[in-house]
């Protein structure tokens, strides 16, 4: 069977044990192919979603000459999602460790967090903060409070921990 334009086929099919699949046996296909044709490489992925994997990163690689096209990676170091239907976005470091995240539950809920903030609970204390403002001055003439706008210049920071502009 032949796959991506003729390029490659599959040799063999084998059932195995893979190191790190705990669900049990893998099957393992073994591919031949030409380098002959000029190809770009590619990584194959989920319309909308594209990464750079990291040093080491584990998955379905095809080599074809000096071509190597990226099909799928798995990351030991992160967390599956625990329940069927949810799904995990996220980023490491160069060495595949978790550094930001999106989860997406199957109630509906969303969860966006890094290593040092997490965005319901930046949320919770903004409500908080806004219930708190005090203002100082006339109807005409009000501001806030010194007091209250170090608070909200003190959760602006918490917040940029977690967001940034566009690089």
């Amino acid at each position: 069977m032949k796959f991506f334009g003729g390029i490659i086929e599959i040799s063999t099919i084998s059932e195995t044990t893979y190191p790190g699949d705990t669900s049990g046996d893998s099957m393992v296909a073994t591919l031949s192919g030409s380098a002959s044709r000029s190809e770009t490489a590619q990584v194959y992925s989920q319309p909308g979603f594209i990464g750079k994997a990291h040093q080491g990163q584990k998955g379905i690689r095809l080599r074809i000459g000096s071509v190597d096209i990226i099909i799928g990676t798995i990351n030991y170091n992160v967390s599956n999602p625990t329940n069927y239907g949810e799904t995990k976005v996220y980023s490491t470091d160069a060495d595949g460790e978790e550094k930001a995240g999106m989860n997406m539950y199957n109630d509906g809920l969303v969860a966006i967090s890094n290593e040092s903030q997490d965005m319901a609970a930046l949320m919770s204390d903004l409500i908080d903060l806004i219930k708190g403002i005090t203002t100082t001055g006339s109807a005409s003439a009000q501001a806030i409070d010194a007091a209250t706008q170090l608070l909200l210049d003190d959760w602006l920071i918490q917040a940029e921990q977690l967001f940034t502009e566009t690089k």
